[in-house]
């Protein structure tokens, strides 16, 4: 395939920039032919490429780049990198409705495909009522390239920022914080190009806040002075106000650095992984994480890290992120059997699991299994696991056998409603550990049958296993 990757300049410690450089190389190793194209480009022959794949908004010359590849029925790709969040769309409204009305809501709904880095962008992107088909594709990493310090040095313990030093990255709410519980053996990093000159507003604020010792700023680093900056930090924080996918928080992780990131960003997953923590914008919520990430012991916090370097692995090195190629993916795909243990890693690669089974399935532990791996499950009143386990709503979804309807609703609620979805993942796996472990199986099991060897009432268990059947 043919990839025309257009964007309206490469600049360094810029977040389109390093998607651009990355996806280039990756697509180039599975063997596409891959051209960046850029204002500099004096004339390009759109006929020869079979995608032409669109980084940013607003700019005429991406219109015009737009409006060319549509008239040779080139297959547009647009990639609106957070620019369609609520906040950015605000920011500087006055400049961008011009472009908006006369041009970029046009093209957007025009392009053959969105392409957003989370699920969080897409529902912006939904919002604004694009129907388009979308590709959530996240940037991904080489874990070989980025190997944790075994060892952090002696010296302070560095909590560190890597990114444009901008108002939207919310770097003066975290100096507050910063402020208020800052501890002896720790310093400020903050690493960065600045943007309309608020380095020097930050360096003022820090000097009002007294902290400038604890503090420092540092021009950008790339390379492998990037990578050892990385690996010599204990805390990584990501304070934006929004953030489309924020790559500093992957990079971060698979350094094996645990992540403070603000709810501006879609980084829920540093709670559910336990490899950081997912505060509110405000400034307590980044005061409460600091205090909890400034009271703990550096083996507690690379134990964290760990954590995120696996979460790295399994859903953010270059092999696991799909749809690189911008091509439809197949909806169903169809797997032999396979041994238990890639079952279970199908389930924690999952988001939903779906169990339509009628009355001859008795249990269903394929359910159990699902919610202990963090699935949010619907299953049918008929399989006994589905029945006895799930809380309609509360722990999962319920439908009647062969109601197609309602497992279709069941779905799409699934889909639209990610807050849902979490909750009903978080509410499952509660259900297994605290009710449905096997070492509470076990131990009713084993109470059961003494009591029935000892010729006792047996026991009675309200719910979880051993509990009276309903009817």
């Amino acid at each position: 395939m043919k990839i025309a990757q257009i964007v309206n300049g490469l600049s360094r410690a810029n977040g389109v920039t390093v998607f651009v450089e990355n996806v280039v190389r990756e697509l180039s190793a599975m063997g596409h032919e891959v051209q960046v194209v850029t204002p500099a480009d004096a004339s390009v022959d759109y006929r020869y490429f079979d995608v032409a794949h669109i980084h940013g908004l607003w700019h005429p010359w991406l219109h015009r780049q737009a409006m060319v590849a549509r008239k040779y029925g080139i297959r547009v790709v647009w990639s609106p990198h957070g620019m369609l969040t609520p906040w950015a769309m605000r920011n500087r409204w006055w400049k961008k409705c011009p472009a908006w009305f006369l041009y970029q809501r046009r093209d957007l709904a025009k392009a053959s495909a969105i392409h957003v880095t989370a699920q969080s962008e897409a529902k912006d992107v939904r919002r604004l009522g694009f129907k388009n088909e979308l590709i959530v594709a996240p940037l991904g990493v080489r874990l070989s390239e980025c190997r944790p310090r075994c060892e952090k040095a002696n010296h302070k313990r560095t909590l560190l920022f890597v990114g444009r030093i901008h108002r939207i990255k919310g770097l003066d709410r975290l100096l507050h914080a910063y402020s208020r519980v800052m501890a002896e053996n720790w310093k400020l990093l903050i690493v960065g190009p600045d943007q309309e000159g608020h380095t020097e507003e930050l360096k003022q604020l820090s000097a009002k806040l007294g902290i400038t010792d604890s503090v420092e700023f540092s021009d950008p680093r790339y390379g492998q002075e990037l990578k050892n900056t990385y690996a010599s930090a204990d805390c990584f924080v990501l304070p934006s106000y929004t953030e489309n996918f924020g790559s500093v928080v992957v990079e971060s992780l698979a350094f094996g650095v645990p992540v403070i990131a603000t709810k501006g960003t879609p980084w829920q997953e540093l709670d559910e992984c336990h490899c950081g923590w997912w505060v509110d914008i405000l400034e307590d919520g980044l005061e409460g994480a600091l205090r909890e990430v400034f009271s703990m012991e550096r083996v507690e916090l690379a134990e964290m890290g760990m954590c995120g370097r696996k979460l790295v692995e399994a859903k953010y090195t270059w092999p696991a992120v799909t749809n690189l190629d911008f091509r439809r993916e197949p909806p169903i795909t169809f797997h032999s059997p396979v041994p238990i243990a890639q079952v279970r890693d199908f389930m924690r690669q999952s988001d939903v699991y779906v169990l339509p089974s009628d009355c001859g399935e008795g249990w269903g532990a394929v359910v159990n299994e699902a919610m202990e791996e963090g699935c949010a499950v619907i299953a049918t009143h008929e399989c006994g696991a589905g029945a006895t386990m799930i809380r309609d709503g509360r722990n999962g979804l319920l439908f009647r056998a062969g109601d197609v309807g309602a497992l279709t609703k069941g779905l799409r609620r699934m889909q639209d409603d990610p807050e849902m979805r979490r909750e009903l993942a978080k509410g499952g796996r509660a259900t297994v550990r605290q009710i449905w472990s096997p070492d509470i199986a076990s131990e009713r099991l084993v109470a059961f049958c003494q009591a029935v060897l000892a010729g006792q009432p047996c026991p009675c268990y309200s719910d979880g296993p051993l509990s009276e059947a309903s009817g």
